[in-house]
């Protein structure tokens, strides 16, 4: 590794980087309207306003599509839930919160100098190109949602289309294979639960019309996660019971966003706000019980647990199919026997 891209609107980190750095390693500072041609640096450095539209429509395009052996480290706000999920969209390979000190950040270089981040599995195994449409679109979404928005939804739906082909192609395995390479922990389940919707969907014999209609809710389901701390998000231990609760406003946050949007599906909207509502009324946000709850939300909160509990945490091994399957099992009071029964076969194709 010797050279670095940094990408900013000053030049300021780029200069003290370098002066940090010996003489093999070069830093080439980059304002985002002036990106070059030959695409990212084996370390690029992103420091920009993830508000400005301008800005970020020109880093998608600039990082699509990945490039092996490259390394891109955007530095976000630790304060937005948002930032970070938005990084990892557009192409991060890992986020730094700021402030960012160039000597420090420059001793990490040298000690990984030779070693960068093999992105290969984004262009070498075409397959994992179809994740590359929902992570876009969640991000805006995302993002959009960071400023008080409404997403796009054309942009869900199409995103919801993509993985319906997808696992229609490939299976639920390699999709999940495809979504854990390289994606935050809160993006990353939101695309994995997407993913197993579909899956249970189609082992149903669902209309492409539902298959599509259960992958917009799948991507949007955790929308109001963005009013939580990316502190709680993406804390590497377990969340202490005053985090827990905090965490509960975010099915009526999504809820509340996704509804002043207006054109929301009401199947989604249903979803997104009860997801969480358990059959024996101990879920959140309302207590909903028995026929309180509808089907879609019965089948998404499956799909929910399901994927949380197949799912890697710092704290926690991720369960294999069998053994998440017989968690969900042993829930009888929370969720749909039916619809658990119904569920074994995509439970199978989870090793």
């Amino acid at each position: 590794m010797n050279k670095v891209a940094v990408v900013a609107d000053t030049s300021d980190f780029a200069t003290a980087l370098q002066r940090s750095l010996p003489d093999p390693i070069s830093v080439d500072w980059h304002q985002p309207a002036s990106l070059p041609r030959t695409g990212p640096a084996p370390l690029t450095i992103v420091d920009v306003d993830l508000r400005n539209r301008s800005t970020v429509k020109t880093l998608r395009l600039w990082l699509k599509g990945g490039i092996t052996g490259t390394h891109v480290a955007f530095f976000v706000n630790d304060r937005s839930a948002a930032e970070p999920i938005q990084a990892y969209a557009l192409g991060a390979t890992c986020v730094l919160p700021r402030p960012v000190e160039p000597e420090r950040l420059a001793r990490r270089i040298i000690e990984q100098a030779g070693r960068v981040c093999d992105r290969s599995a984004i262009v070498v195994d075409t397959f994992m190109n179809c994740v590359l449409t929902p992570v876009d679109a969640l991000g805006a979404a995302i993002g959009n949602a960071a400023r008080g928005l409404p997403p796009e939804l054309a942009s869900i739906e199409a995103a919801g289309s993509t993985v319906v082909s997808a696992i229609a192609d490939i299976g639920l395995k390699r999709w999940l294979e495809a979504v854990e390479s390289h994606h935050s922990r809160t993006l990353r389940h939101s695309l994995v639960v997407t993913g197993v919707m579909v899956a249970f969907a189609q082992e149903l014999g669902a209309s492409l019309t539902d298959q599509r209609l259960m992958a917009t809710a799948g991507l949007l389901h955790d929308i109001g996660k963005v009013v939580i701390p990316i502190s709680i998000l993406e804390k590497p231990s377990a969340l202490t019971p005053a985090e827990r609760e905090r965490m509960k406003v975010h099915p009526q946050a999504g809820y509340d966003l996704l509804r002043a949007a207006g054109d929301v599906p009401e199947a989604v909207l249903d979803v997104v706000l009860s997801h969480h509502e358990h059959l024996d009324g101990s879920g959140y946000p309302n207590g909903l019980k028995g026929q309180q709850i509808s089907d879609y939300v019965r089948f998404a909160t499956i799909c929910d647990v399901f994927g949380a509990l197949i799912e890697p945490r710092s704290y926690k091994r991720p369960l294999s199919g069998a053994e998440a399957y017989e968690t969900i099992k042993g829930m009888p009071t929370k969720l749909d026997r039916d619809l658990v029964r119904a569920f074994a076969p995509i439970a199978r194709m989870v090793v």
